[in-house]
């Protein structure tokens, strides 16, 4: 459980450190988001996950994450062998930059969520803090 919850973690910095880049890059932006996609292994099997960060200019933080979904068995032996996922997807399912498209979540689900659909709830999560500022 320990290892489980240090990559989590390490996929939400992950998420906070992108943004913290793309507020160098644009600081008089009224938001900054970086976003962090990650793996966890439970009982020895990958669930897919991302992480969002969303930054003010009063420093305020939000996060939010998506829900999780389990990978394929061939997809998940390829990751224990050292694949990247995006390699992984284009190995198992035949395609060529698939991660750049609709990714694992697309191919999945026929394109019923997209990579969109994915991300969408968890940047709404990651706004809370701003629409409702008085609560944070």
């Amino acid at each position: 459980m320990c290892l489980i919850n240090q990559l989590v973690n390490e996929t939400k910095q992950g998420a906070t450190n992108r943004a913290e880049v793309c507020k160098s890059e644009y600081p008089n932006a009224d938001f900054y988001v970086g976003l962090e996609g990650g793996l966890e292994k439970i009982e020895g099997k990958y669930w897919v996950f991302a992480w969002m960060c969303v930054l003010g200019k009063q420093n305020v933080r939000g996060f939010g994450r998506t829900g999780s979904f389990l990978l394929p068995p061939k997809v998940s032996q390829l990751i224990d062998h050292g694949e990247e996922l995006g390699i992984a997807t284009d190995k198992v399912f035949d395609d060529t930059n698939s991660k750049y498209k609709g990714g694992i979540i697309g191919i999945l689900t026929n394109e019923n969520i997209t990579r969109k659909d994915f991300y969408r709830n968890a940047l709404i999560f990651a706004l809370i803090p701003f629409v409702k500022s008085e609560l944070y």
